[in-house]
């Protein structure tokens, strides 16, 4: 019979429409028992393609209006169609960039002296040896206050 000949040409994809047709017809009014397991895969696939010949799909090769776009607007369509996952994760990075960049700019702080910040380490420690100086001035290093100072009573 020649729809075996159509079988072997089917699955090589050179058959007709007309000769797929007659194919078509033949396997579905032939028992299952009587095909050839290639017969039989022919037909599942004929059934299938047949199932699915009623949707189709919409194809445009070429854009009908003139691509005259700006950069800016490709930015806007690029941005548009990213998907949320990496917009959220965009954010995140630049959320954190942002307050790393708040944390390390910031001056750092070695004391304070009447309420303001010391920001200066040469002025931190001009101010350190200032107290120290005065301390010493006022008699606080002598040994006999030290002593009062670790004597029980």
């Amino acid at each position: 019979m020649e729809y075996k000949e159509f079988t072997k040409r089917y699955f090589d994809g050179e058959l007709s429409s007309a000769e797929e047709q007659t194919l078509r017809e033949v396997l579905m009014t032939t028992a299952d028992e009587n095909l050839t397991s290639d017969e039989r895969a022919a037909k599942a696939l004929l059934r299938y393609a047949s199932l699915k010949s009623d949707a189709s799909v919409r194809i445009r090769l070429h854009d009908s209006r003139e691509n005259k776009r700006s950069r800016m607007t490709d930015t806007v369509l690029a941005l548009g169609s990213m998907n949320i996952a990496r917009i959220a994760m965009t954010t995140a990075l630049g959320v954190m960039l942002i307050g790393l960049m708040i944390h390390f700019t910031r001056p750092t702080v070695y004391g304070y002296h009447n309420g303001k910040p010391i920001t200066s380490y040469d002025e931190a420690q001009l101010l350190a040896q200032d107290i120290f100086d005065n301390l010493a001035h006022e008699g606080f290093a002598e040994e006999h206050n030290l002593q009062d100072l670790f004597t029980l009573d």
